[in-house]
């Protein structure tokens, strides 16, 4: 089985950049990496143009969530029909800890619920290693505007973007075994090394 590897964190924290080139560090030593990214396939396009570009926030809650579990799911039968569950490493830019900081913590929906439909969403695609990049509001808020192709939650009030990130923090405090913190304002080659390190450790021999 594939160990699933998670780069999680606040917009602008660099999660895509980092995702990608551990996924070609992992590559480039040999090593059989699968990477992928959520929101995925068919009700991954929904959420982009109806949620992601459109207004958040005239979405309910409770229908977010089950639009980014629904899209999980069609996530994890492409990862399936890919067989990328045989590969050494599966390398995701989001996944199951998003949800739980977005529509949990940061919207308010209940942490049991969430909790339950990640694990059954995810199936054995559940992270063993997760890379949570911290940013706090201010600089998160000023590296999206300065970049191109944001979305409606790009823009959000500070407020929003404090509360998923002491959610994505609540995360990380109650998973230590499974999620190393990052500060995201670190140089690249700090955050480069201090990623390697940490995957070797799930390098099998």
């Amino acid at each position: 089985m594939a160990r699933v590897v998670t780069f999680e964190g606040v917009e602008g924290a660099g999660k895509t950049t980092y995702a990608h080139w551990a996924a070609y560090e992992l590559f480039s030593q040999g090593h059989e990496a699968f990477l992928s990214q959520e929101p995925f396939g068919a009700v991954g396009g929904f959420i982009r143009t109806h949620l992601l570009a459109g207004s958040p926030h005239c979405i309910p809650p409770l229908s977010q969530l089950f639009l980014f579990e629904a899209s999980r799911v069609e996530h994890v039968r492409f990862l399936r029909s890919r067989r990328a569950d045989e590969a050494d490493f599966v390398v995701l830019d989001r996944f199951v800890d998003s949800t739980l900081a977005y529509q949990g913590y940061a919207l308010g929906l209940d942490i049991g619920l969430i909790e339950s439909l990640n694990r059954m969403s995810s199936a054995e695609f559940w992270p063993c290693k997760t890379f949570l990049l911290d940013l706090d509001p201010k600089s998160a808020a000023e590296r999206v505007r300065l970049r191109s192709g944001g979305n409606a939650w790009d823009t959000g009030q500070d407020a929003f973007f404090k509360a998923v990130r002491e959610g994505f923090l609540r995360i990380a405090e109650n998973n230590p075994e499974r999620v190393t913190v990052i500060n995201a304002l670190e140089s690249q080659e700090v955050i480069r090394e201090r990623v390697r390190r940490e995957l070797q450790s799930y390098v099998r021999p």
